[in-house]
């Protein structure tokens, strides 16, 4: 079996834990995507006069949202990890070789991080159309319409979830090379 249905096949059978994970990535993008694109917002951080106040809010905040996804993630990856050790001990006792084992997981990683991510980054930029004018009334912002989808938004997006989703392939090599230390004892 190739490398790539193996991938396909963990997938399918962790479904449950990889929706959880999936669905985590997502909703976490969406988020972020949202916040910082009405951080950036100058039509409406104008039409605020606590306008420092609401953007070192919105800071900190973003920032403890960053840390809560990248702490969620890594618990996610950890507990399945967790359930999936026996597995990987057999592909590492078939003689497979390590490096394949990594690949397999990071594979797996990068397909299920990747839709998330695309998921995500289209719904935050569909709730920030959809949800931006009902915000601006209930903080009292008058005559603007919509925010802007910037570039700037997306490009921060993608940098956090890029670390993200390296820190997952770094907790996998971790995870391998721990299971080769078990191994040669």
């Amino acid at each position: 079996m190739s490398l790539c249905q193996l991938v396909r096949k963990n997938i399918r059978t962790f479904a449950a834990k990889r929706m959880k994970q999936f669905m985590w990535v997502a909703m976490s993008t969406m988020i972020l995507f949202f916040m910082i694109s009405l951080q950036f917002n100058e039509g409406a951080i104008g039409e605020l006069e606590t306008t420092l106040l609401f953007q070192m809010s919105f800071y900190m905040l973003f920032i403890v949202f960053i840390f809560i996804c990248i702490f969620t993630t890594y618990k996610i990856t950890f507990s399945l990890l967790q359930v999936r050790k026996e597995e990987i001990k057999s592909y590492v006792a078939e003689n497979r070789k390590i490096n394949d084992v990594l690949c397999l997981l990071c594979q797996e990683q990068l397909f299920i991080y990747g839709a998330a991510f695309v998921f995500g980054l289209v719904n935050g930029m569909l709730f920030l159309k959809l949800f931006t004018i009902i915000f601006m009334k209930i903080a009292g912002i008058q005559g603007i319409n919509s925010a802007p989808i910037t570039i700037y938004a997306i490009v921060v997006i993608s940098i956090i979830m890029i670390v993200i989703v390296l820190l997952s392939m770094i907790q996998c090599f971790r995870f391998v090379q721990s299971l080769q230390d078990e191994n040669s004892f």
